[in-house]
């Protein structure tokens, strides 16, 4: 028996194919008895423990206080969003190459940005990268339900998008699933100053890269602090317009899940990935590839 369904999940843990058991309807608690109101002034009366309501106060404070979450930057996960046509060129190469990557001297075989976009991330230079720009760095989003990939999915116009974007169907798109760490991290190579893994550079910004009102985390604390927020804010929206770029060529091997629209795309990609000597998990997730509806 296989030890996945045919979306390409682990058995069991599928929505689909392994419903969930119905949910228990909870009985009603008879109501609670009546409590007589005292019909002593508010005035006369005796104020309760300062010191238990203190004491009471500490409690819930340190309980919210344990209640924060607790944000590893390196083990966020990064979604790179790009046509199934290029995921073979990816595969060809092992690597998911920055568009001003000498190895692609045409740029990507469909580039789903329209070409006044693409010609400012390849101009607008990013503060504090000594003269990089959006285009020298693989774009990452913080999450599959990110603004421009929701738009792509809902057919909406964006000045930002090519033509050949919107010709595209969903089910011709391939989500490319991996980490901070996954994406950045030199495996076997440390730092010399600090010790630590070395890791490819990784700017941080909170809407398009190339815009010039996009605030830039360009330097390693800066970087980690914007993830952290946009990771715990209560607005979401932060979280979809803000953008992940890894300096040089992300290694195809790091990617650990490549999220597609259909059963049949699936056995396609999984041929592509297969045929390129790879074993990356494939799975057919249907909400990535659905119209986003505002809750």
């Amino acid at each position: 028996m296989s030890d996945e369904c045919k979306h390409g999940f682990d058995n069991g843990l599928c929505a689909t194919c392994f419903p969930p058991p119905p949910r228990e309807v909870p009985v009603a608690e008879p109501p609670a008895p009546k409590v007589r109101r005292s019909t002593v002034a508010p005035s006369l009366r005796e104020p309760a423990p300062t010191r238990v309501r203190t004491a009471a106060t500490a409690k819930t404070v340190t309980k919210a206080a344990a209640a924060l979450p607790v944000v590893r930057v390196g083990e966020q996960r990064l979604y790179h969003v790009t046509h199934i046509r290029n995921l073979e060129r990816i595969l060809e190469t092992g690597s998911i190459l920055p568009v001003a990557s000498p190895a692609l001297p045409d740029g990507p075989v469909v580039d789903i940005a329209a070409a006044s976009h693409r010609e400012a991330r390849r101009t607008m230079v990013l503060a504090g990268t000594d003269d990089l720009t959006p285009a020298d760095f693989v774009p990452f989003f913080l999450t599959p339900d990110a603004d421009l990939w929701a738009g792509i999915r809902a057919g909406e116009h964006d000045v930002r998008l090519s033509a050949e974007a919107f010709a595209s169907s969903v089910n011709d798109y391939v989500v490319l699933v991996t980490t901070i760490d996954g994406a950045a991290v030199h495996p076997g190579e440390f730092d010399a100053d600090t010790g630590r893994p070395s890791r490819a550079r990784v700017v941080v910004a909170d809407g398009d890269a190339s815009h010039v009102l996009t605030s830039i985390g360009a330097n390693a604390m800066t970087a980690d602090r914007m993830v952290q927020r946009f990771a715990t804010d209560e607005d979401p929206a932060a979280l979809r317009r803000a953008e992940v770029l890894v300096a040089d060529a992300v290694p195809f091997d790091r990617v650990t899940v490549i999220g597609v629209a259909t059963v049949n795309v699936r056995e396609h990609v999984k041929r592509l990935v297969a045929g390129a000597g790879h074993r990356t998990k494939v799975a057919a997730y249907t909400p990535w590839f659905q119209e986003h509806v505002a809750e």
